[in-house]
């Protein structure tokens, strides 16, 4: 299996490289491993950009791949895929930052007693406008591939101050409520 075009697309963008010299893939590898705490060998990657032939990956292997872009699972990836040229998913209630227009405005709840109101910077990054409860701060910076409602909301980045400290995840038990909408 060689990975869907747009997934190649978002590893290279977050490595600022092409990965068309042996030496990238080799830091991919060691990137990965950083990020998510699991190794995929060197030529398992090749093989998912289609420059090795081709195997089937194991089901480790792509949860790897979207925890190392952001994602809670493989399954979520793909969904952001199949949905990333919509604002919202019908199916699944999953919005899709990076697709809304800047200064859109989304509206989140989650146990317990979160409210937070999110502004759309550019491609994904959104500022906390609003915000009560938990340990979001008015002005903090967070990248969102997704929202899905019932499920944790993930930000892959948390930019404070102009300090990113690292990944947030909030309604890890119940996920995020029925409330999500979006404004302009």
């Amino acid at each position: 299996m060689t990975l869907d075009p747009y997934i190649q697309k978002l590893i290279r963008e977050r490595m600022a490289c092409d990965l068309s010299r042996p030496s990238q893939f080799d830091a991919l590898a060691l990137d990965m491993e950083h990020v998510t705490g699991e190794h995929i060998g060197i030529n398992t990657l090749k093989r998912l950009f289609g420059i090795l032939p081709e195997v089937k990956p194991t089901e480790a292997t792509l949860h790897t791949v979207a925890r190392y872009l952001g994602y809670g699972s493989w399954r979520l990836l793909c969904k952001s895929i199949e949905g990333k040229n919509s604002e919202i998913d019908g199916e699944n209630g999953a919005i899709f930052p990076p697709d809304l227009p800047k200064g859109t405005l989304v509206t989140l709840d989650y146990a317990p007693c979160r409210h937070v109101v999110l502004n759309v910077v550019t491609g994904g990054l959104c500022r906390v406008e609003e915000v009560s409860g938990g340990k979001l701060m008015v002005g903090d910076l967070l990248d969102v591939p997704m929202v899905v409602v019932g499920q944790p909301f993930i930000a892959k980045r948390l930019i404070r101050q102009g300090i990113d400290i690292g990944s947030y995840t909030g309604g890890i038990e119940g996920g995020v409520a029925c409330q999500v909408e979006w404004r302009h």
